[in-house]
């Protein structure tokens, strides 16, 4: 926010649960020395910022901040006062949900996060501020309260007669210039729509940087947050709250499918339990719930699994999903997935060969580290970024074509990359990274691009190979 942090309402209230509603108790805590020192062990704290009232301009490190308890399923309330919307001074009816998620006694306000609505498996991460700006656009001064589910992280508003109030949300904003959609458009826009309707390069980067440290799930685009918000809504009224992220088990050939419900229809694999070697993944269960998500680690561990059909149903796979699964030797990835998550396939040791689909743009930090029977693989086009180590000490690999897509060879990509003898550097890489290379014993020449501008420490050390390298005038 640009009329930013020194203009805040820190404003935080306690929850607690009086049969199936909420009640709210304000709770002051005074901040000394920015820091929070009087909540328990593993309580989170979240709370609104922006430009409403009652509280006065204020400091952060300075301000009275109500301490929030977190209520029943980690859902937190906030109330607050919007003024009359006015198009002039828009800003003036905007806030953002910021929180500090770390656990512990202390908490340093310097720490907030402001939270990416919909993505309850944000990373927080210090160098992103543009992330979600929610606007109520209010006739008249209305006061209300601001609910928001931790775990899903979904807002749902409600004025002091219990009438839903709509808002407005500029996902990945930084005040107003970025387009305000409301939640049922959101649902009818895709994300590749949105990305390329961003009003700056800097905004879509900025999202690149947020997607590559953990893949998106894209909720808000598919639906899933708008039954969400109906969910909150419904669990506020009436206490009920299985209708999200509920858990239960499914059994399937050789085994069983934990699972947890990401909303009405769609559900996460979070565990495999079983010993079976070939495993087609179903695309619905019962109750005509899809398969949308692989969750982290879900798979890790699996060491009897050879074969694994993914269903063009899932679009997610979280980070670690299949890592030491050392029989697996075959894996079909759907056109639905857009990213290959960090240390996906970490020490899958019989993994031969794979498929990446043109859906997918980018391959996370480790993600083939260790895989060393991996011989050959195809990187398409739409692969826009590869993480550090995403091929260290893949020992068979001999050839390997980069996309035109990719502007920055990471740290350690290839190191220990001992049978690669072939490799093209595309025009669109202006940079190498530290030890991009290192260990390539098997690599006899190489031609870097005029695009390059910088090699970094150690790119070709112990390259015993090389008898032919050609650097051009563009690196300094």
């Amino acid at each position: 926010m640009k009329k930013s942090m020194k203009k805040i309402v820190a404003l935080l209230m306690a929850v607690t649960m009086v049969t199936s509603t909420f009640s709210t108790t304000f709770a002051y805590t005074r901040v000394e020395d920015g820091k929070i020192t009087d909540l328990n062990e593993g309580q989170k704290i979240f709370y609104a910022v922006g430009n409403m009232s009652p509280e006065p301009w204020g400091n952060a490190a300075e301000a009275n901040i109500m301490k929030a308890v977190e209520g029943k399923d980690g859902v937190y309330s906030m109330e607050l006062t919007f003024p009359a919307y006015d198009e002039e001074n828009k800003w003036a009816s905007r806030l953002a949900i910021v929180g500090n998620i770390n656990d512990g006694d202390d908490y340093a306000v310097g720490g907030w996060t402001r939270m990416l609505v919909g993505e309850a498996d944000y990373v927080a991460n210090d160098s992103f501020t543009c992330l979600s700006n929610i606007r109520v656009e209010c006739e008249t001064e209305t006061t209300v309260t601001v609910y928001y589910d931790s775990r899903t992280a979904t807002v749902y508003i409600q004025d002091v007669e219990g009438n839903d109030v709509d808002y407005k949300l500029s996902w990945v904003g930084n005040d107003d210039d970025e387009q305000y959609l409301t939640v049922d458009e959101y649902a009818a826009t895709t994300y590749d729509d949105y990305y390329a309707a961003l009003s700056t390069d800097d905004r879509r980067t900025e999202l690149d940087k947020i997607n590559e440290i953990k893949p998106l799930s894209k909720a808000l685009f598919d639906g899933t947050y708008k039954e969400n918000v109906e969910s909150l809504k419904k669990y506020i009224a009436t206490g009920e709250y299985n209708t999200i992220r509920s858990e239960f088990t499914y059994d399937i050939d050789d085994g069983q499918l934990e699972c947890t419900k990401i909303s009405d229809k769609k559900v996460r694999i979070t565990k495999y339990i079983g010993e079976g070697t070939q495993l087609t993944i179903p695309s619905t269960l019962f109750n005509g719930m899809e398969v949308t998500q692989i969750g982290e680690n879900a798979f890790s561990g699996c060491s009897s699994l050879e074969n694994i059909i993914i269903p063009d149903s899932v679009t997610y796979i979280g980070n670690y999903a299949f890592e030491g699964c050392y029989s697996l030797s075959s894996i079909t990835i759907p056109n639905s997935v857009t990213a290959i998550g960090d240390a996906l396939f970490y020490r899958c040791t019989s993994l031969s060969n794979i498929v990446i689909p043109n859906s997918v743009t980018y391959i996370g930090n480790y993600a083939f580290e260790g895989c060393y029977s991996l011989s050959s693989i195809t990187i398409p086009n739409s692969v826009t970024a590869i993480g550090n180590e995403s091929f260290y000490g893949c020992t068979s690999l001999s050839n390997i074509v980069i996309p035109n897509s990719v502007t920055y060879i990471d740290d350690r990509v290839f190191a220990g990359c001992s049978s690669l003898s072939n490799i093209v550097i595309p025009n669109s890489v202006t940079a190498i990274g530290d030890d991009s290379f290192y260990g390539c014993t098997s690599l006899s020449n190489i031609v870097i691009p005029n695009s390059v501008t910088s090699i970094g420490y150690g790119s070709f050390a112990g390259c015993s190979s090389l008898s032919s390298i050609t650097i051009p005038n563009s690196v300094t």
